[in-house]
């Protein structure tokens, strides 16, 4: 006699271990989590496959309790969602909420009374509005993004190439941190790199930010961490969520009491997203 109560378990685990190494293995895990993840993942899927596998010896027993196991719900649940839905990269809208962090500062420096939020006559001028309705809301959102970089471990001795400077994923934040923090080392350096635009509302059309999405350790917990631009012409056409590669020279500005850089575009283009949309502290 087959028990199907049995055959229905293993099923359903060797399915589910499947399901976890199919995505680490096809790279679609990064959607959801760092990828320092990925062999903690396989491991699990290893041992459902060992689970599922105990259990064969159960298959015939003559007498059994017909019972579903209603805990293996808990497995059957993603693997119908992932059966039914679309997988789907962020964008800028999800986590607009959260703000967008343009430096890396302490809390003494957050802290300074500051009586204007434009750059200084030796950095770039970039503006905002008087409103204090909108200086609140804006200074809101990157106190809320500080909070959470803060929590990202510093990357010491930092090796910047002469010459011109290429930012991509595997050195974003490393350079990110970098340049906040010596931001005078780099004054005038060019600098080229790719991200979205993505906009606070007291920006003039001529600034934006071009970013990445910085996961520390899962989607629950994706912020924008990117540079202020500074275009000479008007922008007000790349809307946000657009891919560009951009080329510039780095100076600094003053935005909200916060010194940051900021990058002075000498050259932008439509590019496409790259496949793996996150950079990563570590």
């Amino acid at each position: 006699m087959i028990n199907k109560k049995a055959v229905g378990e293993s099923i359903i685990l060797f399915v589910f271990a499947l399901f976890m190494i199919v995505i680490v293995l096809t790279g679609k895990i990064s959607l959801y989590v760092h990828p320092r993840m990925n062999i903690y993942i396989l491991l699990c899927g290893i041992y459902f496959i060992i689970l599922a596998s105990s259990n064969i010896g159960n298959f015939r027993i003559g007498h059994t309790h017909k019972t579903f196991n209603v805990t293996l719900i808990i497995f059957i649940i993603p693997i119908i969602l992932v059966l039914f839905t679309k997988n789907a990269s962020v964008n800028a809208n999800i986590v607009k909420n959260k703000g967008v962090n343009m430096s890396r500062v302490s809390a003494e420096q957050t802290n300074k009374p500051s009586t204007s939020t434009n750059a200084s006559s030796d950095s770039t001028k970039l503006s905002s509005q008087n409103a204090s309705n909108s200086n609140t809301q804006s200074q809101s959102s990157v106190e809320n993004s500080q909070d959470t970089v803060n929590s990202i471990p510093e990357v010491d001795n930092v090796e910047i190439p002469k010459g011109l400077i290429k930012i991509d994923e595997n050195n974003f934040m490393r350079i990110f941190n970098e340049f906040s923090a010596n931001i005078d080392k780099y004054k005038g350096r060019e600098v080229e790199m790719c991200g979205f635009v993505f906009r606070q509302k007291d920006f003039q059309t001529n600034n934006f930010v071009i970013g990445r999405y910085c996961m520390i350790c899962c989607a629950a917990d994706l912020q924008i961490v990117g540079f202020m631009c500074d275009n000479k012409k008007d922008s007000s056409q790349l809307k946000d969520n657009t891919w560009l590669k951009i080329k510039g020279k780095l100076d600094e500005v003053t935005y909200n009491g916060e010194e940051m850089p900021v990058i002075k575009i000498e050259h932008v283009e439509k590019t496409q997203k790259p496949e793996n949309e996150y950079v990563y502290p570590y």
